[in-house]
């Protein structure tokens, strides 16, 4: 459930703002969903670590 609540709330913050989907927005969500665990993001930013992002989105692209 939290991959797949992840990678919606993604697609709806890059339908808000009007983009197409993006690391930022990614990261955004599932920053969000550990949160919501009461869980520390284990990840560095998006411009320090862009590797782990792009194997994330691959992540999130195969299971949505």
């Amino acid at each position: 459930g939290q991959i797949r609540n992840a990678a919606l709330h993604a697609t709806l913050l890059a339908l808000e703002t009007g983009q197409p989907l993006g690391d930022a927005h990614l990261e955004e969500a599932v920053q969000r969903e550990f949160r919501k665990a009461g869980a520390a993001f284990p990840m560095r930013p998006v411009s320090s670590n862009g590797d782990q992002m792009a194997r994330l989105r691959r992540f999130v692209d195969q299971v949505s």
